[in-house]
């Protein structure tokens, strides 16, 4: 069944609020932000688009730049711009500074949905989280965790894994692993895998980007995912603008 993006979270509907959401993982989350803040602006809501990392500087996007004493502009801003992208500054002329959980989490709600990054990944499908990277903050409402196709049935060795020295001690796994869809549905759903990022109480669901790679495998880890943890669950291609729910 093809879903809409928003699809990932269905509560947007029923449950009144500002809805914070966390992108987590790789293989998509900064594209995943811009759709959803896209589609969701259309429909009507105030869309905040932001990050707690770096991330890289597209000059393409209209990012404004947003500290502790302009942040009273934030709904005056909104007004103008939806959904607005904003960051802390910028690192040099290839990165932007995110904010910071303290500060997303005074400024959050002057929008209706708030859309973040919380951690990254180096543009690769997979990784491996380090004690510094930032947890998903209490506040967010939902969390979506995102994994690229393009990791399924790879050697670790292949370049798919950001931190891959770390993911191997931490697996307790070789060099020559090969990364099949029940090992890559754990990582995703086990406490000591990406959950370890999540607070307890927090709503999640998944997206495989880029099942256009390998439509069958991208559809047995959702299945595989689905099964093991009952989320909402997701295949697609934010390339070609679809996504695909699994019951």
């Amino acid at each position: 069944m093809l879903n809409t993006f928003s699809d990932m979270i269905p509560e947007l509907v029923s449950i009144r609020g500002t809805h914070c959401i966390a992108l987590l993982g790789g293989g998509g989350k900064t594209s995943l932000m811009k759709k959803l803040g896209s589609d969701l602006s259309d429909c009507g809501s105030r869309v905040l688009l932001t990050s707690l990392t770096k991330m890289q500087n597209d000059h393409r996007d209209d990012v404004q730049f947003v500290n502790s004493r302009s942040k009273a502009r934030i709904p005056d801003m909104l007004d103008n711009i939806n959904p607005l992208y904003i960051m802390k500054g910028k690192k040099d002329e290839v990165r932007l500074i995110g904010l910071t959980p303290q500060f997303l989490g005074e400024i959050y709600s002057l929008s209706d949905i708030c859309i973040f990054e919380c951690d990254g990944a180096r543009n690769l499908p997979l990784k491996c989280h380090k004690d510094h990277d930032p947890e998903v903050p209490e506040f967010a409402s939902h969390v979506i965790i995102v994994i690229g196709t393009d990791a399924i049935n790879k050697p670790l060795t292949a370049g798919f894994v950001h931190r891959p020295e770390l993911f191997l001690r931490k697996w307790r796994i070789d060099k020559d692993y090969i990364l099949d869809i029940d090992f890559i549905a754990e990582v995703l759903t086990s406490p000591m895998g990406y959950l370890e990022q999540v607070p307890h109480g927090q709503r999640i669901s998944y997206y495989i980007n880029k099942s256009d790679l390998d439509i069958k495998s991208a559809r047995q880890l959702a299945e595989k995912i689905h099964a093991i943890s009952g989320c909402h669950t997701f295949a697609g291609s934010l390339k070609y603008g679809y996504c695909e729910g699994v019951a």
